[in-house]
């Protein structure tokens, strides 16, 4: 039996030259953020709407691709990441992270900046991490009581390696977000976090880790 998964999100306040949104659908989580530079690029931003238009064409996209697909595995998923990220323009920053769980496995995707971490039996580790624009991906079997973490690349310079894994001790994704939304909301910007707590349903067997940290 597959694993159940409770779920967070949190999300900073967008500005005139950022955007951010977590997002999930059933197995498949992302964070996204959108930035110009505040003289904007070629095309008009005069308006907060460029930047949420484009992260809700960018996100509707990626669940069409990813729900359309036949066979959901690292490359498939892969190539549906890639086809999304093609809507964003060149002009525009972004850090873009997805995650999916296919048959107790967690597939990760980094397009730009961004990183994903996990707390598993005590320790802290780091999945995927990007600081390049291109795609990279990883994938490894999840256990029970995993805690995964999705965030964007502002998440990661506002929340510290440290800051974040003392606040993983033993809690749920809701009373984390609560925890660390005062350090975000506070900030305008890019900054966006998903927070997935595993769970094994019952008589569902614990799996042997396949590339994440033991």
């Amino acid at each position: 039996m597959e694993k159940e998964i409770s779920v967070a999100k949190i999300v900073a306040t967008p500005s005139k030259s950022s955007w951010s949104q977590a997002y999930n659908a059933g197995k498949l989580f992302a964070v996204l953020s959108l930035k110009v530079s505040e003289d904007g690029p070629s095309e008009p931003v005069d308006s907060e709407d460029y930047l949420n238009l484009l992260g809700k064409e960018v996100l509707e996209t990626l669940e069409s691709e990813f729900f359309s697909l036949e066979t959901k595995d690292l490359a498939s998923i892969k190539g549906a990441v890639s086809k999304t990220a093609e809507k964003i323009p060149e002009s525009v920053e972004s850090s873009f992270v997805v995650g999916s769980v296919v048959n107790n496995v967690l597939y990760v995707f980094i397009r730009g900046k961004g990183r994903a971490d996990i707390r598993r039996n005590d320790k802290f580790g780091t999945i995927l991490e990007n600081r390049e624009p291109n795609l990279t991906a990883a994938s490894g079997f999840l256990q029970d009581d995993d805690i995964v973490i999705l965030a964007t690349s502002d998440f990661s310079d506002l929340i510290t390696s440290d800051v974040l894994a003392k606040s993983l001790n033993h809690q749920p994704p809701n009373e984390i977000a609560e925890t660390l939304a005062p350090l975000i909301h506070e900030k305008e910007g890019g900054a966006a976090a998903v927070i997935l707590g595993i769970k094994k349903s019952e008589e569902s067997p614990i799996l042997e880790p396949k590339e994440l940290p033991s």
